[in-house]
């Protein structure tokens, strides 16, 4: 698939990329092309499982999937996580209906225009950059999760170990990525 070269991502109405993508409950592609003149389709892409926010999304997202299916949408989670791993963690974590991709090289990312954000030291163009400066004054607060607000590596922290959610090499990896 060529490289998109969006200055900003798809709106609504706009036409979906071609974009290919392993799948995580079965041997094979996925290909958004196939989705074509069939239903509308809600595609959610997700920065991986190695972030327990992404997760918690992704759990909402199969939640309103019977909801959507009713109204003749149908959905497709993308993860940057590699194929294996999401397969293993899928299958402790189902994700009943929803059509999901593995998809670590980010391809769905650039197709559709979404940025890549990097970590500065204290530059911040949003979405784009963040500087470290703005990122230490985060607060996330998951009420009934956490203990109250606090900062987006210590919130992780604890979800993570939560969730029973051990890192490994390969998510550290598609982690610095994102």
């Amino acid at each position: 698939m060529a490289e998109n070269s969006l200055n900003g991502p798809l709106g609504p109405g706009d036409r979906a990329p071609e974009v290919v993508l392993d799948a995580i409950a079965h041997d094979g592609k996925i290909a958004l092309h196939e989705f074509r003149g069939r239903n509308p389709v809600l595609i959610g892409i997700f920065r991986g499982l190695h972030c327990p926010f992404c997760r918690r999304q992704i759990a909402a997202f199969s939640r309103i999937d019977g909801a959507l299916r009713e109204r003749g949408v149908e959905t497709i989670a993308v993860v940057n996580t590699p194929v294996e791993r999401a397969r293993l963690y899928f299958r402790f974590h189902p994700l009943p209906n929803v059509i999901a991709a593995s998809d670590p090289e980010r391809v769905s990312h650039r197709a559709f225009g979404l940025p890549n954000l990097v970590f500065t030291e204290n530059e911040t163009d949003w979405p784009r950059k963040v500087g470290m400066n703005l990122a230490a004054t985060m607060r996330i607060d998951l009420p009934g999760e956490l203990p109250g607000p606090m900062h987006p590596d210590a919130a992780a922290e604890i979800l993570n170990k939560r969730d029973g959610y051990a890192m490994t090499e390969a998510d550290q990896r598609i982690r610095a990525k994102s």
